[in-house]
């Protein structure tokens, strides 16, 4: 959802799948195909978060976002209120007769990529292959990228 509105860079991709998942754990492979970016590219990045208290490593080693920090609460704060918007304009346009109806259990199977028989190498090769840009911090558009400018650009911040 974030995405939108800062872009579709690596990091905001993270930053847009954790927060969707607020209270999973996850190993490094699966961030990156849930954020839909590659291993490595996730692997230029992901000690940042960790030093900026974005993310921490729990006891059996896999990641979780860190839900104490203060520039997660301020993005949290922003997801809602793009998620607001977004609910207030589907409900606007919402046509009852073009509804499919799908019970609870077929769309938690549709959209779990957690699920067994999902192939998470494979997902991540088709990911490495449709990649279209390399991070490269030297040679970045997003050289000077830093959470704390976002942060303090939403510290202000009304909600809805």
């Amino acid at each position: 959802m974030s995405m939108d509105l800062l872009g579709k860079c690596p990091q905001v991709k993270v930053i847009d799948y954790l927060l969707a998942h607020p209270f999973e754990e996850f190993t490094k492979q699966q961030i990156a195909v849930g954020s839909e970016i590659s291993r490595s590219t996730l692997d230029n990045f992901i000690n940042i978060f960790l030093k900026e208290d974005i993310i921490n490593i729990n006891e059996n080693s896999k990641y979780v976002l860190n839900k104490k920090s203060k520039i997660v609460k301020k993005l949290d704060e922003l997801q809602e209120i793009l998620v607001q918007k977004e609910i207030k304009k589907q409900f606007e346009s919402f046509d009852e007769k073009n509804m499919e109806m799908y019970s609870d259990d077929e769309l938690n199977e549709i959209f779990d990529e957690n699920a067994l028989d999902v192939d998470l190498n494979l997902i991540e090769k088709e990911i490495e292959i449709k990649e279209e840009y390399s991070f490269n911090h030297k040679n970045s558009k997003m050289e000077n990228f830093d959470l704390f400018t976002i942060y303090s650009s939403f510290n202000n911040m009304e909600l809805l």
